[in-house]
């Protein structure tokens, strides 16, 4: 049995060691290259460095879908779902483009993560326990990456500083620095920081343990401390969601108890009273709100009078964070540049009308299936699948959550383990 389920192990620890690497490879990249631009081809490996193992998980996946039986999948009509969002956007974004290379790069950060979705139906034959412990191993790793966080930005505060120095930024403020630990960005931080504590709140309404609790209220303290509002909103409701439908109330009222004091103390940290969590409130309101004032709100704005100029779509690399690195300065450029503050307005620049709509078929396919599997059987990842989705969707309004690059790869994951129809349970 352990010879057959060998392989499983080896995939399992390579995607592990792609979250881990994902994780410290921004301070690994300050630490080698420091904020220059990449130049010669040993910086170039090293600076792709990450989307080699990812390569390299997925190509091993593939080996083993090809060469051990036990690794078939029956496939599913959201298979085909995930498959037509995939094939349609590519190629139609591709027809789009003018610039193969900008191509290449939007199809890094938006498509090639979902190769993970793949990868987890792989997993669908092998046993549910392994499966969750694989999650298990990713969720410890994300809390050890947030205990080390609150070390640097309690202990440590320079080191931060001086990581975000060399890299040309500014350490990003609102009242207090924002947290963001091996990250670089509070943003990423934020997000990974949402996901985990999803994990570890359901872990505590199913078993009454005081290490998952700990996690959890550390995990809601760092996402506090990035300050990300996106984050911080999206992860609320999925809390509110996840509560109501397991209806473990005595558990929910007391970690609830246990996120306010922590907010609130947050506040008086910040600014000795509750001016820091009503700013807040405040900020965020101003930006549904719509208020012009907003630095956001403005560039949603323009975002949307370059989708009506062109609502067919600009192309793939022609939209979010490849355009704006690559063709703010060119002012003929035919492309949405400033479309990186909110994913669903992205999509509908890069592939247009047809592309967002693929993308909402393929979500309210997704929550669908995972609604289905939990009124069923109660099922725990269709559950955490439902936190994650809610956080992405929600965030997806804020920021291009959808296009973090790897991060975003574990949703993904989330996402073919839960579609998965387990016909063992051996561990």
């Amino acid at each position: 049995m352990k010879s057959r389920l060998s392989p499983l192990y080896l995939l399992s620890a390579l995607i592990v060691s792609v979250f881990a690497l994902s994780s410290v490879y921004p301070t690994l990249r300050i630490l080698v290259l420091g904020g220059k631009p990449i130049s010669g081809l040993p910086n170039t490996i090293f600076a792709f460095f990450p989307d080699l193992l990812f390569l390299v998980t997925f190509g091993y996946a593939l080996f083993l879908f090809f060469t051990k039986r036990e690794f078939r999948f029956q496939w599913q009509g959201f298979d085909t779902v995930v498959s037509l969002y995939l094939v349609f956007n590519l190629v139609y974004g591709y027809v789009l483009s003018n610039n193969t290379t900008l191509a290449l790069l939007s199809v890094r950060i938006t498509y090639l993560p979902v190769a993970l979705y793949f990868v987890a139906r792989l997993l669908n034959a092998q046993a549910v326990t392994l499966n969750k412990r694989l999650l298990h191993s990713v969720f410890l790793l994300y809390a050890g990456i947030a205990l080390l966080g609150l070390l640097i930005y309690f202990v440590f505060p320079s080191v931060q500083a001086k990581l975000i120095s060399v890299s040309g930024y500014e350490s990003p403020r609102y009242f207090i620095i924002r947290m963001c630990s091996l990250y670089l960005t509070p943003i990423l931080f934020a997000f990974v920081m949402a996901f985990s504590a999803i994990y570890f709140y359901l872990r505590s309404l199913k078993n009454i343990s005081v290490g998952d609790s700990i996690c959890f209220l550390m995990l809601w303290t760092c996402l506090v401390l990035t300050v990300s509002r996106g984050a911080i909103m999206s992860f609320g409701l999925a809390f509110v969601i996840i509560s109501l439908i397991y209806k473990n109330y005595k558990t929910s009222l007391v970690l609830g108890m246990g996120m306010s004091l922590i907010i609130l103390s947050v506040s008086f940290y910040a600014t000795r009273n509750l001016d820091f969590l009503q700013w807040m409130f405040y900020s965020s309101s101003k930006t549904v709100n719509m208020d012009k004032d907003l630095a956001r709100v403005n560039r949603w704005q323009t975002t949307f009078d370059d989708f009506k100029k062109q609502p067919w779509g600009y192309g793939l690399g022609n939209s979010g964070a490849v355009a704006f690195t690559h063709l703010i300065n060119k002012k003929d450029a035919k492309a949405a540049v400033y479309s990186t503050d909110g994913w669903y307005l992205k999509m509908a620049c890069e592939n247009g009308v047809l592309g967002l709509l693929s993308y909402l078929l393929l979500a309210g396919s997704f929550l669908r299936q995972v609604i289905k599997k939990i009124r069923t059987n109660s099922d725990e990842l269709a559950l955490l699948a439902l936190g994650v989705f809610i956080i992405v969707s929600i965030q997806s309004i804020f920021s291009n959550s959808l296009d973090f690059h790897p991060e975003i790869s574990l949703f993904w994951l989330i996402a073919g383990l839960a579609m998965n129809t387990y016909t063992k349970n051996v561990s």
